[in-house]
């Protein structure tokens, strides 16, 4: 099993920053796709943002969860018509 995790929509690795405080606390994360570039994922200390084309997705560790699980069906239909529009 691999641990690259890739872009939703071409497939192609993404390129992963992070930047740590300590040994254990992540700051911030970006996962980028540097193939397409219309994907990109974003952590900074509990909130979090996705970017799909020029569409934004947002979110924190105060949303609800069922707000979350709302957002992520959202983030996973914008990716289908992302895919199916260049397609």
């Amino acid at each position: 099993m691999s641990d690259k995790e890739l872009c939703p929509i071409c497939g192609a690795e993404l390129t992963v920053e992070s930047f740590y405080l300590d040994a254990h606390i992540l700051m911030e994360m970006t996962k980028t796709c540097t193939s397409c570039h219309n994907y990109t994922y974003e952590e900074l200390t509990g909130a979090y943002r996705v970017y799909i084309g020029d569409k934004e997705f947002t979110w924190s560790y105060l949303t609800p969860y069922i707000e979350q699980l709302t957002i992520n069906a959202y983030i996973e239909l914008a990716i289908k018509e992302y895919i199916s529009n260049i397609a």
